[in-house]
């Protein structure tokens, strides 16, 4: 019976190395992201060129402004001019 064991250790150990060297496949349905560049936050990548200039109503506005104190303003503090952990969002490009 130790015989069986031997080659059985040797197979799961060779499988366990092909995993970690592969990675693990993507989930059903779903295709594998692109590797990105984790230097850079999405808020710090240019964004596209538009030909017209961007307005927002008066109701995006304040969305936008609930959304940045709920998720944003912790690190780049409550004016966007920079925190402890996060950058001035101020400075134009």
């Amino acid at each position: 019976m130790k015989v069986i064991w031997i080659p059985a250790a040797g197979f799961l150990a060779a499988a366990i190395m092909i995993a970690q060297q592969n990675g693990q496949p993507p989930a059903a349905g779903r295709t594998k992201a692109a590797p990105r560049d984790r230097g850079q936050s999405p808020a710090s990548r240019q964004g596209p060129r538009t030909v017209t200039a961007q307005t927002y109503s008066s109701e995006e506005i304040r969305n936008g402004e609930v959304k940045f104190a709920s998720q944003c303003g912790f690190c780049h503090g409550r004016d966007a001019a920079g925190g402890e952990t996060g950058p001035d969002l101020t400075r134009s490009q």
